[in-house]
């Protein structure tokens, strides 16, 4: 206990008068400590700068396989439209269909028919949904990602600040309780017996 007060005395003997603290900072950046935890923080800038770039592209192959997923649905929809209307004009007008060009076809008893254009459009909608699927998921990683790496920006810098302070507060003098050698003395002066 006697060795720790020993030198803290010595350590506070060492210390320099404060000054202004974007000078010590400027200062404390010099530091090996600073320097690597700087080196960290512009790393990590140059990931998010990097994964950004990412992003924007993978944002627009979504948005990409996105617009051909509605104009492969939005032509299944007329197709589908203009079977009910078919539909429709069957129950109206049983014997004529503009599908068989007015000629009844007893053939179908009930069952939706797809032409190949449409089960070709069916597929591809399909792959085009898997491929969505997997840009998307990767877009939503590259977004974690650079959420991960812009909180470990946010953290590097908090351990840079802190470690300012600590080293400021070792190396200079506290300015707002600065130490009266002169009331210590008497102090100890009282306590010892002449």
């Amino acid at each position: 206990m006697l060795m720790r007060m020993r030198k803290k005395k010595n350590a506070n003997s060492e210390r320099r008068a404060a000054i202004d603290k974007q000078v010590a900072f400027r200062e404390f950046k010099a530091t090996e400590q600073a320097q690597v935890i700087e080196q960290e923080i512009i790393q990590c800038r140059q990931q998010v700068k990097v994964k950004r770039a990412e992003l924007a592209s993978k944002t627009e192959m979504v948005n990409a396989v996105k617009r051909e997923i509605d104009q492969v649905k939005a032509y299944l929809d007329r197709k589908t439209e203009e079977k009910n209307k078919n539909a429709l004009t069957q129950q109206l007008s049983p014997g004529f269909t503009s599908h068989t060009d007015g000629f009844v076809h007893d053939d179908d008893n009930g069952a939706e028919i797809i032409d190949e254009d449409e089960l070709q459009r069916i597929r591809e909608l399909k792959d085009l949904k898997k491929q969505y699927r997997y840009h998307y998921d990767e877009f939503k990683e590259l977004q974690n990602e650079i959420r991960f790496t812009s909180q470990a920006i946010d953290n590097s810098k908090a351990k840079l600040i802190n470690n300012f302070e600590e080293w400021y507060s070792e190396t200079f003098e506290d300015e707002q309780a600065p130490v009266n050698t002169s009331t210590h003395s008497s102090k100890m002066n009282a306590k010892s017996p002449n």
